[in-house]
């Protein structure tokens, strides 16, 4: 898989994450801030004004860069700036562009800004902080928070942290880098990653949402893919645990509903199998739409449509981590079009 093919799925998974386990981000990297916020007020992300942030400074568009409201214990509103970069070449205008949006941030919302870039890449010597300049005697000196995912290797080992969603995120993504030139290790850690989340006894819906992200990042060939499900299917049925990714648990349920009705006038028992099976088709389609938003923003209909009448579940699959990975909608399209 192409270099930026992979920066767009990690991309992808790190906002997804970032938006439904903020306050575990913060408790697991950055402990002591998260004792000084207010939770119980809540927490919301600023999608509408980082966007207007972005016109202003002029830096260019970036995958994955969140603004959070949170609320100090002493009731001070704070805002909250996470950058992730994910590139493995040095890129010598991050410092600037941090500097650039704290300060935009302030200049229009006068609000106080933590600042946090997660540097996601393979470079254990690449690890700036700050943005200076000197002129005269005029000198500006901006700090901003960072984290190093290679630093947290020893999450692997250790047994701190790991209710928190993020000890296993964090392995997903390193793994997911150490592996990219061995996918059958990859299948392996996937493998080991999701029986963890089993064993440390996890809510199911904690666990359904992080086995999404997980999947989401380490992406494996079809091949593997398929050895990888059986694999995880035994496990559960020896385990007595059982496992399905939030897709489909969700078009089960839909699809169980919508069986029940058309069971009530064809036979209940063929009518819950119909309806389920409709109703995984149906998830799976809006799925891939969702990825292709999550990629491109705007979708135009006449696409939407095309999608929705794809009814090879198979295919879905293949176009469900298609859809974060192409360089163009024309590009997807002419993959969904190849299957005709």
């Amino acid at each position: 898989m192409p270099m930026k093919h992979e920066y767009a799925i990690y991309d992808s998974a790190w906002k997804e994450i970032l938006e439904a386990f903020f306050e575990s981000f913060i408790q697991f990297y950055f402990p002591e801030v998260h004792s000084e916020i207010d939770w119980e007020r809540g927490h919301e992300f600023l999608d509408k004004e980082f966007q207007k942030i972005i016109r202003v400074a002029k830096t260019g568009k970036r995958f994955v860069d969140k603004l959070i409201k949170v609320y100090r214990k002493t009731g001070e509103e704070i805002w909250i700036l996470i950058h992730i970069e994910i590139q493995t070449q040095i890129d010598y205008e991050l410092d600037e562009r941090m500097y650039i949006y704290n300060s935009v941030v302030y200049l229009r919302y006068k609000k106080q800004v933590m600042s946090i870039a997660v540097l996601g890449d393979e470079n254990p010597h690449w690890r700036p902080d700050r943005f200076e300049y000197t002129i005269w005697k005029s000198r500006i000196s901006f700090q901003f928070c960072t984290v190093k995912l290679l630093d947290y290797q020893e999450c692997i080992e250790t047994e701190k942290h790991k209710s928190n969603p993020f000890y296993f995120f964090t392995i997903a993504h390193l793994k997911t880098l150490e592996t990219r030139k061995d996918m059958q290790k990859r299948s392996e850690w996937k493998f080991e990653i999701t029986k963890r989340l089993h064993e440390e006894g996890l809510d199911q819906e904690t666990i359904s949402s992080l086995f999404r992200f997980i999947d989401f990042m380490m992406v494996l060939p079809e091949d593997l893919e398929i050895k990888f499900t059986d694999k995880i299917n035994r496990f559960q049925e020896e385990q007595n645990m059982p496992f399905i990714a939030p897709f489909e648990e969700l078009a089960m349920k839909r699809g169980m509903k919508r069986g029940m009705e058309e069971g009530m006038e064809k036979g209940m028992e063929k009518g819950m199998e119909k309806g389920m099976e409709k109703g995984i088709l149906q998830e799976a389609q809006e799925t891939v739409v969702d990825n292709l938003s999550i990629r491109f923003k705007r979708i135009p209909p006449s696409l939407i449509k095309s999608i929705k009448k794809i009814e090879d579940l198979s295919f879905l699959r293949d176009l469900r981590k298609k859809a974060i990975v192409v360089e163009s909608l024309e590009q997807f399209k002419h993959i969904m079009n190849s299957n005709s």
